[in-house]
């Protein structure tokens, strides 16, 4: 719960609320069973989380995703069926799509990625710091129309935690130098210290 309740902050101190103040946290949720050779198996679910109350009482949050994924369960979702036509699908068709699936609403991508083995970050000797980046990548113009992006990717190494954070608000937070203080100022937030570069 610690990744999205840091993810509605920091989507708070970005203005990446709806008209309640609220955010929509978007989790994707592994599909992949034993012998399962599919490329995009994945499937999703979408909560909405109060910045305030994932402050000061996370489990309002916890029940939440408990209940989207029983529901996931029970119901399904209208998305993952589609998910196999992804390489055939042309860039600009695929970003109208995207729009059309997260809604108007300012939708949040938050992604607890697990533990990676120790061999990942000793590349040549112990690394001080692992990252690991989105492979999709957008134009100005895209995001503009996106009305910008915001997506946490969280994963383990060892004894570290790590956050990659890959953010852009139209005319507030187009530079990685303009985003720094906003995650910092979440993680302060959260009560939380750690190292931002």
């Amino acid at each position: 719960m610690l990744i999205m309740a840091f993810a509605a902050r920091l989507a708070f101190r970005m203005g990446r609320v709806d008209a309640s103040g609220c955010v929509k946290l978007v989790l994707p949720v592994s599909d992949r069973h034993s012998g399962d050779r599919r490329g995009n198996a994945l499937r999703s679910i979408a909560v909405m989380a109060d910045p305030d109350a994932c402050r000061n009482y996370p489990h309002a949050l916890q029940r939440d995703v408990t209940a989207a994924l029983a529901s996931l369960i029970r119901h399904g979702d209208d998305v993952s069926p589609l998910f196999p036509l992804i390489p055939y699908v042309p860039l600009w068709l695929a970003r109208h799509l995207e729009r059309e699936a997260l809604g108007t609403d300012l939708a949040v991508g938050c992604s607890l990625i697990g533990e990676l083995p120790l061999e990942m970050n000793r590349p040549c000797g112990e690394a001080l710091l692992l990252q690991l980046s989105l492979l999709e990548r957008y134009t100005a113009s895209e995001l503009e129309r996106l009305g910008g992006v915001l997506f946490i990717g969280c994963y383990g190494v060892g004894e570290r935690l790590y956050f990659t954070v890959s953010g852009y608000v139209p005319d507030r937070a187009t530079t990685r130098a303009e985003l720094v203080p906003l995650v910092r100022d979440a993680l302060a937030d959260m009560g939380l210290c750690g190292t931002v570069s």
